[in-house]
This record gives C-alpha cells, structure tokens and sequence, in this order.
C-alpha cells in the first residue's frame, strides 16, 4: 500500500512539470511584459522564467525519484519558500500586477491573470504545507532517522 506521502509526491511532480511546461511556453510568446525587468531581481521576465521552470523540473524530478524522503520534502519546502519570499518581495515594492507564470496557458483555459494568479498562490500554500508537513513528521522523536539530525541529546552522569 503506497503512503499519503507517495501520492502527494507525485502530485508535486506533476504540478512542477506542468508550471515549469506552462512557464517555457509562454517564453515563447511574443509578450512585451517578458522584455520588462522583474522588480525584485531586475533581470528579464523570460530570464526569470526560464530559471525558475529549470529549478521546478528539478525538483518535480527529485520527487519522482526513489531517494530520501527528507531530501524531497526539504527541496520542495525551500522551493515553495522561495515563491512565498519573492511574492512578499514583490508586495513589498509595490508590484500589483498578477503572476504571468501561466502565460498563455491561462488564455487557452479561459481564466483571468486574476484567477490563474490565485491558483498559483494555492499551489504554492499546497507545496509549503505538504512538504513541512512531512519534515515535521520525519524530524519529530521516534521516527525514521534523517542523515545529519540527532534526535535525543546525549544523557549526561555526573
């Protein structure tokens, strides 16, 4: 019987796949709000997108991958991290526009920039929640033990 963790993995996966899939696509757009500047790294839009569509497929194929559980949880928690920071970044500047991270892909589904905005925040939370769930569950006394972390402190007699 698979774990809840399994699934939730995969779906991880997927849903990277299909945001790094939806973000090199919409690269290939001709958009003039790929050209401007991002305000947070003051690099291109199609720049950032790019990069952050290769570190998603990383992470979506870590996920895939039978390796510690640990290392995919925390990959996915610091990825999800990272968005939340760069939304806070982008609220702390004054940045109102919605998310292009859908690009085309949320004209072919018939959504507003607004609603594939709030989609992505959902997912987001979904991916920040689920992955510290499972480090808190991994990390907690009594469970598996994680390369690198002692769980009980050494008992000291005197």
């Amino acid at each position: 019987m698979r774990s809840v963790y399994t699934y939730y993995r995969y779906s991880v996966s997927f849903v990277l796949l299909l945001t790094a899939a939806a973000k090199l696509i919409s690269t290939g757009a001709n958009v003039r709000i790929l050209e401007q500047n991002d305000p947070i790294f003051s690099i291109k839009f199609m720049h950032l997108m790019w990069g952050a569509s290769l570190i998603e497929t990383v992470v979506a194929f870590v996920c895939l991958l039978k390796i510690a559980e640990w290392l995919q949880a925390a990959m996915t928690a610091l990825l999800a991290a990272n968005f939340v920071l760069y939304r806070l970044g982008l609220w702390w500047v004054g940045y109102q526009e919605p998310c292009i991270c859908m690009g085309r892909l949320s004209d072919g589904l018939h959504l507003s920039p607004f609603a594939a905005d709030l989609i992505l925040k959902s997912i987001v939370i979904y991916l920040l929640v689920g992955s510290c769930m499972k480090l808190f569950v991994l990390w907690r006394p009594g469970s598996r033990p994680v390369p690198g972390v002692r769980h009980n402190a050494p008992t000291v007699v005197y």
